[in-house]
């Protein structure tokens, strides 16, 4: 039971694993967009335009887009620029009575 109270607790455990800057999810993904377009273009200049130079562009251009950004970012930025409606954070809800119970300040009782 002394091993459990001087254990060694390793630092960064949920941390994204980043390949030359960029989370590995994005690098995969480019790496199977480009084996995607070689099922395609299998040779000659379009092949190589689609199959080296567009992933390539995609990656310097995810590179400088998520530069200084949180993880995720591009994750929540396409979900919130698919979601309807109106976000704003002074303006009332147009359906709020529809929440179910209002929410009521200085809820004191008369004496």
């Amino acid at each position: 039971m002394d091993d459990l109270d001087y254990s060694i607790v390793h630092r960064n455990l949920d941390a994204k694993i980043k390949i030359g800057g960029l989370e590995a999810l994005d690098l995969l993904l480019v790496l199977i967009f480009s084996a995607v377009m070689s099922v395609f273009f299998d040779g000659g200049l379009s092949g190589f335009i689609f199959i080296f130079l567009v992933p390539l562009t995609l990656l310097i251009f995810l590179y400088f887009i998520k530069r200084n950004k949180p993880e995720g970012f591009l994750k929540d930025f396409l979900r919130f620029s698919v979601s309807r409606g109106f976000f704003s954070a002074s303006e009332p809800m147009k359906n709020q009575n529809k929440l179910g119970k209002p929410i009521l300040k200085g809820n004191i009782p008369n004496g």
